[in-house]
């Protein structure tokens, strides 16, 4: 309950089909819809399967131990005249202490890895208008993806995180078969540290930055 009165308060959308509940260790939403600020769609789709640590209504916090999102489409979005995501309100909820607009939840939320099973991942930054030969790094559409990622960090508008065995296919015909890196991500840069890079044709080992 305290997740969904999250989703009012913020006064997004959000639906579920089906929920499933083991014994309060495995939770598994199906047909999940959630929007963001700007009414676009920012999860949709598939199964949400989530293996819960501890929890405690009284208490007011969930430690998830797994989050799996599998035949799930997520929309990343940075919008005009914006410089953080369109999921950064999730965050802001659960972190701010900021009063003067939405109030901040009491509840708390910690979690692990996220596992990806034939995810499909759209990226669109509408504040980068430059024009791309080859793959446009604005404007990402992938399919089949699948990995880990670990240690996720947010720190108001940057995200570093551990992307572990991914595979994807973009639609500029890019077909990753591997992919092991520490990523960083702000509105200045795009970096890729410890980076093990495996498509059809090559190897690519070292550090990658977009800016």
């Amino acid at each position: 309950d305290h997740i969904f009165d999250a989703f009012q308060n913020i006064r997004v959308s959000v639906k579920i089909e089906k929920v499933k509940i083991s014994f309060f260790t495995n939770v598994t939403l199906q047909g999940v819809y959630v929007q963001d600020l700007k009414k676009d769609t920012l999860l949709y789709g598939g199964n949400l399967d989530v293996s819960v640590v501890d929890f405690s209504l009284n208490k007011n916090f969930l430690n998830l131990n797994t989050i799996t999102l599998k035949d799930v489409t997520a929309k990343v979005i940075t919008y005009k005249n914006e410089k953080v995501f369109n999921f950064q309100f999730i965050i802001d909820y659960f972190s701010s202490k900021d009063t003067s607009a939405t109030p901040p939840s009491t509840f708390k939320l910690d979690y692990g890895d996220i596992v990806l099973d034939n995810v499909k991942l759209c990226y669109r930054d509408f504040n980068d208008t430059i024009k791309y030969t080859g793959m446009n790094y604005a404007d990402i559409v992938v399919n089949n993806l699948n990995g880990r990622i670990s240690d996720l960090k947010m720190n108001g508008d940057s995200i570093d995180v551990a992307l572990e065995d991914f595979q994807l296919h973009e639609k500029c015909n890019l077909n990753i078969k591997k992919l092991n890196t520490l990523i960083h991500v702000s509105p200045k840069v795009i970096r890729a540290d410890s980076l093990w890079l495996q498509t059809y044709r090559t190897y690519l080992h070292g550090s990658m930055a977009f800016k």
